[in-house]
């Protein structure tokens, strides 16, 4: 139900971290009003900083070593949390990969931290976060569909399986609860 002029889809060559940055933080500020719903949802890799958690979002032009072409969640949580809007509900299905270089090895797990999904608690309430990959691992396939589990699940569930109580209306809650399942 959502018109497609207020839509953004980076794929690919289009998903470079300038286009997210210029969907983000220069385009979505004029869409939006305080009783706006913000959806965000990314598929792809991300790299973890082992000594902080710290995650980024690998884009097309970029590598796990590539610090500088990634786009940190840090910074998508920064980009909605100054947006006037009554709430964000961001998907996360990413892969995930320790970033280079940051401990020996063959100990690619000792001593390192998990992933940090909320960065700060500063504004946190009115984000919501639905991460399909919480740790150090590839994100489950789903091979029928092309994509990952999680995202079949958020598809499926905004195809009305989600609608819990019958209503004919997705709540984040609703879907959230359903994605869970």
């Amino acid at each position: 139900g959502i018109p497609p002029r207020r839509v953004r889809t980076l794929v690919d060559n289009h998903a470079l971290k300038s286009d997210l940055a210029e969907v983000l933080e220069e385009w979505l500020p004029k869409q939006v009003d305080p009783t706006s719903v913000v959806y965000v949802s990314v598929t792809g890799r991300g790299v973890v900083e082992a000594t902080t958690g710290a995650v980024s979002m690998m884009l097309f032009d970029s590598t796990a070593t590539s610090g500088a072409r990634r786009y940190s969640l840090r910074r998508l949580q920064e980009s909605l949390e100054i947006l006037p809007i009554q709430r964000a509900v961001v998907m996360l299905d990413l892969s995930l990969e320790l970033a280079p270089g940051k401990v020996s090895p063959g100990k690619e797990t000792a001593g390192t931290i998990a992933p940090l999904w909320e960065q700060e608690e500063k504004g946190n309430e009115k984000i919501m976060w639905m991460v399909g990959n919480r740790g150090l691992q590839e994100s489950h396939s789903y091979g029928p569909g092309r994509h990952g589990l999680f995202v079949y699940q958020l598809l499926k569930g905004l195809g009305g399986a989600a609608d819990l109580d019958k209503n004919g209306t997705i709540l984040a809650g609703e879907l959230c609860t359903y994605t869970k399942w």
